[in-house]
């Protein structure tokens, strides 16, 4: 009969998880630093940084010794998911966008699968009933709703392109991480080019859109045209896989 462990034996002690809380904090505010030039002015640096901690504590809680070459990653994955759970309970987009929001995915989902292709600014414009420059300042209010979405976009872009092997933490969490990232990166595989780099460069490489702007030599606000369309794309993508 296998002797069960003293009540007070935790898989990681108290030390060693403060050890490990207190040389990742450098990760916390890169990534807070990162988010916060996107996040909506109602959530501040310090509300990030706040956030990230409790995710920093729980993946040290959860540390497994024997994949400690994974623990970075896991760390950064726990971390940013605080922090965007952080931004969705501040989230302060109104009603009226996020119908909009809701209204623009389900028309370019729509016009997928009837042309059978990704529809143009141009058809999806006219399937909604709006005029292209009406559509393109849309666009531009509905950047919060997008930004706010729940989708891990940095994972299932290296996933997409091959580099994400393994996903951190108990089988759990492999398979969920899995699933999602694989569902996420056969949506970006059938973006256009110049959508794939502007959220690589906007989630990966943490960008600013007048960075991005800059790359592309577009304006910020057509910058952040690009990404949120790319974005509500990925989300009808989801929805056709979903419903199969």
């Amino acid at each position: 009969m296998t002797k069960a462990p003293p009540k007070n034996e935790t898989k990681v002690s108290i030390e060693k998880r403060n050890e490990l809380a207190t040389s990742y904090l450098p990760i916390v505010r890169k990534i807070a630093m990162g988010l916060s030039t996107k996040a909506p002015s109602s959530v501040s640096f310090d509300d990030l940084v706040g956030a990230g901690l409790i995710g920093l504590m729980d993946a040290a809680s959860r540390f497994d010794p024997e994949k400690r070459d994974q623990f970075g990653a896991f760390v950064a994955t726990r971390v940013r998911g605080a922090m965007i759970d952080e931004l969705r309970n501040n989230d302060p987009l109104s009603r009226d966008l996020r119908h909009k929001s809701n209204a623009l995915t389900k028309t370019i989902h729509n016009l997928t699968h009837e042309i059978g292709r990704q529809p143009s600014e141009e058809e999806i414009a006219d399937k909604m009933g709006i005029g292209l420059h009406e559509y393109f300042t849309l666009l531009v209010q509905l950047q919060q709703a997008t930004f706010l979405s729940p989708v891990n976009v940095e994972q299932a872009l290296e996933a997409s392109k091959g580099l994400l092997d393994t996903a951190p933490g108990n089988p759990q969490d492999n398979y969920l991480f899995s699933e999602l990232t694989g569902r996420l990166a056969r949506a970006i595989a059938k973006l256009s080019e110049k959508e794939q780099r502007v959220l690589s460069m906007y989630y990966k490489d943490e960008l600013s859109l007048k960075e991005i702007g800059d790359r592309f030599g577009v304006t910020d606000s057509r910058a952040c045209q690009i990404r949120t369309q790319a974005i509500h794309r990925l989300k009808a993508l989801i929805d056709e896989e979903d419903n199969g």
